[in-house]
């Protein structure tokens, strides 16, 4: 599939299914304290976003070459 070559594309997944596993452990929130549990839910949306935005800005062959 042409699209799995895409590096921007593959981190989007790999962060889709993090934030799926985080979203289900809110069972385990009870175990964190409500700063800590709220903090890691940040730095997930961060890291997503971040990363999203720097594979892009890095990004010099257009899909359909590669």
């Amino acid at each position: 599939m042409q699209a799995l070559k895409s590096k921007t594309i593959r981190f989007n997944i790999i962060m889709a299914g993090i934030e799926s596993l985080h979203a289900g452990f809110q069972i385990m929130q009870p175990l964190l304290t409500q700063d800590t549990f709220i903090l890691l839910t940040v730095a997930i949306g961060m890291v997503h976003s971040m990363g999203g935005v720097y594979l892009r800005t890095i990004t010099d062959t257009a899909l359909a070459d590669k």
